[in-house]
């Protein structure tokens, strides 16, 4: 599968201050892909799904960057004492179950930093 390239920031920037400059106007988007072609020729002009969803990332994230590297992967957590806290007690009532409960952990249980 090919994936075609992304627009480069500077492409992102003009396709959304071109959609500001242009939405009163009846076709909007027929505009902004007009002025693209023009401003970057050569540059495969962006459909009108993509200008909606760079004008949606700019109105919700306050940003035209690709956020797909910041926005991989498994949260990061911290490890404070309170969290610290909250894990053992739910360790101790979990431990107080009998071993056949739904509920019974199955991890085993280590000393959760107390040295």
């Amino acid at each position: 599968m090919n994936s075609r390239p992304h627009f480069d920031k500077c492409q992102r920037q003009f396709l959304v201050t071109s959609y500001e400059r242009n939405k009163d106007k009846p076709n909007t988007y027929n505009e902004v892909m007009a002025e693209f072609s023009q401003k970057f020729p050569g540059v495969r002009i962006p459909d009108r799904t993509t200008i909606y969803r760079i004008r949606q990332k700019w109105y919700k994230e306050h940003t035209i960057d690709n956020l797909c590297k910041g926005r991989v992967g498994r949260k990061a957590t911290v490890n404070t004492p309170e969290n610290q806290e909250r894990v053992r007690n739910i360790l101790d009532v979990e431990s107080a179950l009998p071993a056949d409960h739904p509920n019974a952990t199955t991890a085993r249980v280590n000393d959760l930093g107390n040295h």
